[in-house]
Parts: C-alpha cells; structure tokens; sequence
C-alpha cells in the first residue's frame, strides 16, 4: 500500500525533470542559433532538430512550448533562406498554426510570442514565409479576430503578388526588347 504513492510520486517527478530538460535544452539551441549561426546550422538542418522541437509545441507543459515557439522564432529572426526552405519544405509551421489554434481563446505569453512571430515576417517582408504562410494557413488564421496581424500578413502577401507580377512584366518586357535589337 505505502509503494503506490511512491510510485507515482517518482513517475511524476520524472516527468517534471525531463519537462525541465526539454526546456533546457530548447533554450540552449536557441542560444545556439543565435550565437553559433554557421557550425549550428548543419547540425539543426542535419537532425531535423526543428522538427523535433515543432513537436514540443504538442506537449501539455506550455513553457515547453513557448520554448519551442522561441527557437522558431530565433530560426526565424536569422533572416537566412536556407533555414526558410527547410521550414516551409518541412512544414514547420504546421504545429506552430495548431498550438495557435488551440490557444486562441486565451490571452497569454504563448499566444503573444506566435503573433509577434508572424509580425516580425510581415514587418521583415521575408517573402517566402508570408507566401508559406498564407496559402497554406490562411482559413485556420483569418479566424482570428484579435489584433490585425494576420489581415496585415494576407495584405503584404497580396502586395508581394502585385510586385512579383510587376516585375515578370518587366523582365518579359526586357527579353523581348532584347531579342528585337538582337536582331
């Protein structure tokens, strides 16, 4: 009889201790990202470590989460392309738009931290990331009705279309003057 609390006492204390390791250990590969960009880099893309830290944004534990959303926002805030085609290749927003998801309802850090995340794209204007992000999440985001970020985001990406479709004009409009005087 006296064994059984025990037991569970020590399961619980486990789990408390990896919970603590995985936070951890989250923080020191962000610490990582941000201070040791060129050797860190092979090694995350290498190991898949974003995918496998996107998969701590399922965890009951929300401060395991919300280091999990940090280092994506370190990834992120590196401006650096190969990171980005690795996420959007990866679909690393995936879990990211869900923790979001589930979350909405509530005003807190987590929440906070994934908008100031999807700002920072849209201020930023990293292209390839707003069109990431709006194709494929568009419908689960233009439900969310506080703060415009995610309007602002659908805007830009539109604004980037218009550009995008300006500037094939231009170059088709280049290669046919070309071949003109080319003769």
């Amino acid at each position: 009889p006296g064994s059984a609390p025990d037991a569970a006492a020590k399961a619980a204390r486990e789990r408390a201790d990896l919970n603590v390791s995985r936070n951890h250990v989250c923080e020191l590969l962000t610490f990582f990202v941000l201070n040791h960009g060129y050797r860190i880099k092979y090694f995350v893309l290498r190991n898949n470590i974003v995918g496998k830290v996107c998969d701590l944004m399922k965890e009951d534990e929300k401060y395991i989460a919300l280091s999990a959303v940090r280092f994506l926002r370190a990834c992120v805030g590196l401006k650096d392309e190969f990171y980005f085609r690795y996420m959007i290749k990866n679909n690393s927003f995936a879990p990211l738009v869900e923790l979001f998801k589930s979350n909405a309802s509530k005003y807190n850090l987590i929440n906070s931290a994934i908008i100031e995340l999807f700002d920072f794209i849209r201020k930023e204007n990293i292209k390839s990331m707003i069109s990431y992000t709006v194709q494929k999440f568009a419908q689960e985001l233009e439900t969310i009705t506080y703060g415009d970020t995610f309007a602002t985001l659908q805007k830009q990406y539109e604004q980037n279309k218009e550009f995008m479709s300006v500037e094939d004009m231009q170059r088709q409009d280049d290669t046919t003057e070309e071949a003109y005087f080319a003769g």
